[in-house]
């Protein structure tokens, strides 16, 4: 992800799984995905409609691209 004077939180992948993930998926949900995670960089207060609190410190980023809900699990670690 590129660098954006002005986002409020740095985002990072851990591991191989989330592209994986995200490679399966059509350019379509690609975006989707992408415009969802720049939401939650950028905007200091995020909808649950995007990002909603699982279980202790387990989040979960909601992606919806027509009728599919797609669901990222991460965590914040720090503040």
């Amino acid at each position: 992800m590129e660098d954006f004077k002005g986002q409020i939180r740095s985002l990072k992948v851990y591991g191989n799984d989330f592209w994986e993930f995200y490679n399966e998926q059509t350019k379509k949900v690609q975006d989707r995905i992408l415009w969802t995670i720049r939401v939650i960089r950028d905007i200091a207060f995020v909808s649950e409609k995007y990002l909603k609190h699982i279980d202790e410190d387990i989040y979960e980023i909601r992606v919806s691209s027509g009728s599919n809900i797609f669901r990222i699990f991460c965590f914040f670690d720090e503040g």
